[in-house]
């Protein structure tokens, strides 16, 4: 399993836990939840070498 499948597949779940949303975007991945009001972000960003594979 390459790293982009286990990163969509395991942290969706985790982060869905804990009520994020997963956005799909070309740079990486970010999770969106709001929160009181607040929005609230994780953002991981793809490697140079990660959009060669």
């Amino acid at each position: 399993m390459n790293i982009t499948k286990c990163i969509e597949d395991i942290l969706l779940d985790r982060f869905a836990q804990f009520g994020f949303n997963y956005e799909k975007s070309d740079t990486g991945w970010t999770y969106i939840r709001e929160f009181g009001g607040v929005k609230e972000f994780i953002e991981i960003e793809k490697a140079i070498g990660m959009k060669m594979l």
